[in-house]
């Protein structure tokens, strides 16, 4: 498959999806038998999750995609670490109320704190458009719904650059109907 093609599909470069591939592997994810089938390697692994996370196919059309059972495509969405979670912060910080009586040192600490929040609804904006999977999060289970926006934020992370836009709405990702901002 070529470049653009490979880019369209899991929304990675090529060399960006050879890096996560290896610093996987050197984190411990190894290519394993599953359902008593053939081995699904590393790249395979990666691949799906990659899938899974840019398209808002089933599992049942992702096995028939990558040649795996639907156990096997279920199993392997999960890409994270605990180490990303910090639960010596689980608190939120919101601005104080203006009833008037705000200081100026309380004015200026609710407008940084709002430029942040924006920054950080854009941020997920630039997510959900290019994961797909986050416009939609059907799964009822807390700590699945917890990785999977974990795992997009680091995906993210490691792909983002200067070069790196929304290829589809470089103006930035229209909200249409999109209550999940």
């Amino acid at each position: 498959m070529d470049e653009h093609t490979f880019y369209r599909h899991l929304r990675v470069t090529l060399a960006q999806f050879d890096h996560l591939v290896e610093v996987l592997g050197h984190q411990g994810l190894k290519g394993d038998q599953h359902d008593g089938g053939l081995e699904i390697p590393v790249r395979q692994k990666v691949a799906l999750f990659l899938w899974y996370m840019a398209n808002q196919n089933s599992f049942r059309e992702m096995s028939d995609k990558f040649n795996v059972s639907q156990s096997s495509a279920h199993r392997y969405m999960l890409l994270g670490d605990s180490a990303y979670i910090s639960r010596d912060h689980t608190f939120i910080v919101t601005p104080k109320r203006d009833n008037g009586a705000l200081t100026l040192q309380d004015q200026q600490r609710n407008t940084n704190i709002c430029r942040g929040r924006v920054v950080v609804e854009q941020a997920f904006g630039r997510v959900k458009c290019k994961w797909r999977r986050m416009r939609d999060l059907q799964n009822t289970r807390l700590d699945v719904v917890v990785m999977l926006i974990m795992s997009a934020c680091m995906l993210h992370n490691l792909c983002t650059g200067p070069a790196d836009m929304c290829q589809e709405y470089p103006a930035g990702c229209p909200r249409h109907e999109d209550e999940n901002i």
